[in-house]
């Protein structure tokens, strides 16, 4: 009776093991079967993610382009004789921002343009730049274009800039009236809505040998 029992214990705890094996192995396979549907899950998000990135991308890349190829909406417009007395006191204070090395004299070319030639005549009289003493030369043709320290070249004269350039070197600044970036000018001045301002042609000034100070961009509109 005793054995009987204890093979009748020995079969039920078997069958016990063997269910809750059984029962464990099911468990395992929906947990695995559900790990594989979160994989999946994540995949595809994952997917879709670096899908709307490229996306976004290229979109934009695309305004981007657009943006550089979309000419830019402006008033400027050039300056004339009524603005020679705002623009000679311009140029005034923005020889100050440039660490000049003048030898006897410092010399302003003025190329093409009568009317400011006088107007700075008279606002440089008696003074000083580097501590050395200004002199104006008047240069309204190849022949007479010759060295000096700054230039003020009349857009009428544009034809003229390099010659310019070649008496100047890189040792010179070179002003205009072209209103535009202009390769080879280093300060432009324009008018928008009647009031004068000028930019700075950062490229140029990178090739200039003289030092011009950071603060003289900060008079820049």
């Amino acid at each position: 009776m005793k054995y009987n029992s204890f093979v009748f214990l020995f079969f039920l705890c078997v069958s016990i093991g063997t269910f809750s094996s059984c029962a464990s192995k099911k468990k395992i396979t929906a947990l695995n079967k559900e790990i594989e549907k979160l994989h999946v899950k994540v995949d595809s998000i994952s997917n879709e993610l670096v899908l709307k990135t490229l996306a976004l991308s290229q979109a934009q890349k695309t305004i981007t382009q657009l943006s550089g190829n979309k000419k830019p909406i402006t008033s400027r417009k050039k300056i004339d004789e009524n603005n020679h007395e705002r623009v000679s006191f311009f140029i005034q204070n923005i020889v100050k921002y440039v660490d000049w090395q003048p030898e006897n004299y410092f010399i302003l070319g003025v190329v093409g343009d009568d009317k400011l030639y006088e107007q700075l005549s008279n606002q440089f009289k008696g003074k000083k730049i580097a501590d050395k003493p200004v002199v104006l030369k008047k240069m309204n043709s190849l022949k007479e274009v010759e060295f000096a320290n700054m230039y003020y070249l009349s857009s009428k004269k544009l034809s003229l800039l390099s010659e310019v350039q070649k008496k100047g070197k890189n040792n010179v600044i070179i002003m205009s009236d072209v209103h535009q970036s202009t390769e080879g000018v280093h300060l432009n001045f324009y008018l928008e809505n009647d009031a004068l301002h000028f930019d700075l042609n950062d490229d140029e000034l990178k090739k200039c040998q003289l030092v011009v100070s950071s603060s003289l961009k900060n008079l820049v509109k």
